[in-house]
């Protein structure tokens, strides 16, 4: 907890905070009552939820995800920054500013060697980019249009037996470079999250045994989009089997090794060296 001149309270958020917190997500993420319902519902843990109140008046927060990091043979600790947003009427008062700072602090003292976070629009890589952070992690993205004659591998729904074996798909794929990692339970997080969120995850290949993977986002406003979709030699049938399934004539696809870059993540490393390039995906982003 931390308390300044200037009538900032900074400190971890507890249950009871939990009405407040939802207002604030309300007017700074509005429009996807689904997902804010589950995430609530599932995933919000006020416990890594730092909160900035100005006169008792919560105006700004920030969640620090714990997360490890693989680089090569090393692994670290580190936070993934996620919902960091200011209300409104608090804006341009440097308060996200001295939150930030003050997760810096934190990170240092719980031993944790870098802060993780994706901007959810393309302007902020520059705000960010003032604490150090630098735009270094990214998908691969490609698009895809339906072919009348193109073959189609089988397509199921996955489920929990087919997790182990996507992992293995997953850094079997994965470019050099940093990483997040994804323990059972991350992996079991993302796949309950689609399901009741209204996306849907597929798999080809034998149940426990799968060849390829995506999770699946299908909307008016953004058509299909297969998000980390990962195959290894069957890329191009198992996107058509998705527009064939789908009935529509166009993919868009990110994952791990498609022809155009598209930078995602940004990482401030604490000890002032260069953050490695690397993947970043399936981030509840």
């Amino acid at each position: 907890m931390r308390q300044t001149q200037e009538g900032i309270l900074i400190r971890f958020a507890t249950m009871q905070d939990t009405p407040a917190v939802i207002r604030l997500w309300e007017t700074c993420f509005p429009g996807d009552a689904v997902f804010q319902n589950y995430f609530f519902a599932h995933l919000y843990v006020p416990e890594y939820n730092l909160l900035l109140f100005r006169h008792d008046v919560l105006c700004a927060m920030a969640q620090m995800l714990p997360y490890r990091m693989q680089d090569g043979w090393k692994t670290e600790t580190v936070t993934y920054i996620y919902g960091a947003c200011t209300h409104p009427d608090y804006r341009r008062q440097h308060l996200m500013d001295t939150l930030l700072h003050h997760t810096f602090m934190l990170d240092r003292q719980m031993g944790r060697t870098a802060s993780v976070l994706i901007p959810q629009e393309e302007w902020l890589f520059g705000f960010y980019a003032q604490f150090g952070y630098e735009a270094v992690l990214s998908v691969s993205a490609d698009e895809y249009h339906a072919a009348s004659e193109a073959e189609c591998c089988p397509l199921r729904a996955m489920v929990p037996e087919d997790l182990s074996g996507m992992d293995a798909l997953y850094h079997a794929a994965l470019p050099e470079g940093a990483y997040l990692c994804r323990d059972e339970a991350e992996w079991k997080k993302q796949l309950d999250m689609f399901i009741h969120c209204g996306g849907r995850a597929f798999c080809t290949g034998a149940k426990g045994a799968p060849e390829g993977y995506a999770f699946v986002w299908h909307t008016k406003q953004e058509g299909l989009w297969a998000q980390e979709l990962c195959a290894p030699g069957k890329t191009t049938q198992f996107v058509q089997a998705l527009m064939a399934c789908f009935g529509v004539k166009k993919c868009r696809v990110t994952g791990l090794s498609f022809s155009q870059k598209q930078l995602l993540g940004c990482v401030l490393r604490h000890d002032g060296a260069r953050p490695t390039d690397g993947y970043i995906n399936l981030m509840l982003n």
